[in-house]
C-alpha cells in the first residue's frame, strides 16, 4: 500500500499542470478524551480539481466538482500508518 502512494507522489513531480503543495493539519477531538493528531503532507491539485497528498503515515485523495450552485465534493483518507481508512462525500445546494 505504501509503494502505491509513494508511485502518486513520484506522479505528482512529474506533472507539470497544476499546483504542488505542502499542507499541514491539525485534529482536536472535542469530547473528554482529548485526542489529537498531526499530519504533513506533500499534496498536488490537478486542474481537473482532483488532489492526492501522502504523508509519512497518511494519505489522501479527492475531488471537487461544480454544476451550476451544486457543489459535489468527495475524499478518501487513511491515516495511523494506512491502518484507519475513511471515506466522505459532501454537497452543497447554495440558493442564489
Amino acid at each position: 500500500m505504501k509503494q502505491l502512494f509513494a508511485l502518486g507522489a513520484l506522479l505528482l513531480a512529474t506533472t507539470a499542470s497544476a499546483d504542488t503543495y505542502v499542507e499541514w493539519k491539525h485534529k482536536q477531538s472535542l469530547d473528554t478524551s482529548s485526542k489529537t493528531s498531526d499530519f504533513v503532507r506533500v499534496g498536488h491539485k490537478f486542474e481537473n480539481n482532483f488532489y492526492f497528498e501522502v504523508g509519512e503515515d497518511s494519505a489522501e485523495t479527492g475531488y471537487k466538482k461544480k454544476f451550476g450552485n451544486l457543489v459535489v465534493k468527495g475524499k478518501v483518507e487513511s491515516t495511523n500508518d494506512f491502518d484507519k481508512n475513511g471515506a466522505e462525500v459532501e454537497m452543497r445546494y447554495t440558493f442564489k
